[in-house]
């Protein structure tokens, strides 16, 4: 089978949202690569130190620390790492956006004033 990252991967495709983009099928050889891939949670100690190694490298802060409660995957194909994703609950001690409002004088709901 021939290299098909490059471009299954890494085609930038322009999206107009006024024109309805025709479906693509993926080839033969794209099935093939999706249907090896696997999906796996990962728990192991040494995966989790893998996964943050790479959301630190790649990651726009630089920085792979999660609060709260996480759960962290990674994308495999034929033992190779293409992706991770991470995602953590909110801190449970910060206080709901509604908190943070208050209405001028006149104000309707939709319009909310930053304020003490």
């Amino acid at each position: 089978m021939r290299d098909i990252w490059p471009e299954l991967f890494f085609t930038v495709v322009a999206h107009d949202a006024r024109r309805k983009v025709p479906f693509r099928r993926p080839s033969a050889d794209e099935q093939t690569v999706l249907r090896q891939m696997q999906v796996k949670l990962l728990v192991r100690p040494q995966d989790i130190k893998a996964c943050d190694q790479i959301l630190a490298e790649h990651h726009y802060l630089h920085n792979a620390r999660l609060v709260g409660e996480h759960l962290r995957y990674a994308v495999i194909w034929q033992g190779r790492w293409l992706a991770v994703a991470a995602w953590s609950a909110p801190a449970l001690h910060l206080k709901g956006p509604g908190r943070l409002y208050r209405l001028e004088r006149g104000a309707t709901a939709r319009a909310p004033v930053l304020g003490p």
